[in-house]
């Protein structure tokens, strides 16, 4: 609270969330997933934020703020034996750009991953 006006949370995140759907048949396991984090815009923004230009996008006005993203994501697994999981993923499929909230730093882009997993 600044004065008599309430002010938004320093750390208090935009919503976010994921959704799977999942299939599983004998040894492989598929998950198409998503997800998500809500937009903040300059007057959402915490006052001790709003001058932080560096961590946050630039809307039409030039003030930083925090806009809306998702992903979209497939990742697989079957199971080779007892011990012995391979695993593939494609990550960010539609290759948005989006930096996670008060980050600093903007996502990677599409990601291909490739594993190879042994459990005892």
């Amino acid at each position: 609270k600044e004065g008599n006006d309430y002010v938004p949370l320093r750390h208090a995140a935009p919503v976010f969330g994921n959704t799977h759907l999942l299939w599983h048949k004998k040894r492989l396991k598929l998950d198409i997933y998503g997800e998500y984090n809500g937009e903040f815009e300059f007057e959402d923004l915490a006052p001790s934020e709003q001058s932080k230009e560096y961590l946050y996008a630039i809307d039409e006005k030039g003030n930083p703020y925090s806009p809306a993203w998702y992903t979209i994501n497939l990742a697989a697994r079957y199971k080779l034996s007892e011990h012995w999981n391979a695993t593939a993923s494609l990550e960010n499929i539609t290759n948005q750009l989006y930096r996670t909230y008060s980050s600093g730093i903007s996502a990677a882009g599409r990601n291909f991953i490739l594993a190879l997993n042994y459990s005892f």
